[in-house]
């Protein structure tokens, strides 16, 4: 391999080494945080019928629960 090819792979090498560590680098948090998401389901009928799901499989184990 001459030194010119070399030299030009190893440069190509650290750009995507260069690339890959910019998408790795910790990100500066989102403005409003949290907050922003705070009712971003509201009217979604597949969250509505997570929601109920979840609620009940609770209720199923809290009344599991207090039989033991």
């Amino acid at each position: 391999m001459t030194p010119a090819t070399l030299s030009t792979r190893i440069a190509k090498l650290e750009q995507a080494v260069a690339s890959i560590m910019e998408g790795t680098q910790p990100q500066k948090p989102a403005a409003g945080g949290w907050r922003k998401s705070v009712g971003m389901f509201d009217g979604d009928a597949v969250m509505k019928q997570i929601i109920e799901r979840g609620t009940a499989i609770r209720r199923a184990e809290g009344r599991k629960a207090k039989r033991v």
